[in-house]
């Protein structure tokens, strides 16, 4: 599963002018799975946050990211396992509602890949 360029030829024919279309890139990102131990919490609750890369790239860098007022904003930078998984541990210090995603950057084979996002609810 990789980002490729494909076009259409017609040869043509004697009633029919040869013609090719132009090219269009048809790109591909990884999935990218996101859970949580729970998503409430008291006050200092740990949360585990899990997150799976499909196709598997052990060794390749995810980065937790944190919704805030101004956007995302990355958090932690963290490289999957033999198994393409990886963990993150967050302890919010204060009560409210905290959105998560994962991303994983793309390369020059796909484009990035996006988790769905999570929230966390610290009361």
């Amino acid at each position: 599963m990789t980002t490729t360029g494909y076009r259409v030829t017609y040869l043509g024919s004697t009633d029919h002018l040869s013609a090719t279309s132009r090219v269009v890139t048809v790109s591909v990102a990884p999935l990218v799975s996101l859970t949580a131990d729970r998503t409430v919490g008291g006050r200092h609750a740990a949360f585990t946050l899990t997150s799976t890369v499909f196709p598997a790239r052990p060794g390749a860098t995810v980065i937790l990211q944190r919704h805030r007022a101004d956007g995302w904003h990355n958090e932690r930078f963290k490289p999957l396992s033999a198994a393409s998984t990886v963990t993150f541990r967050v302890q919010p210090d204060r009560r409210g509602t905290f959105t998560y995603r994962v991303r994983r950057p793309g390369n020059a084979v796909n484009t990035q890949g996006l988790s769905r996002e999570l929230t966390l609810r610290v009361r």
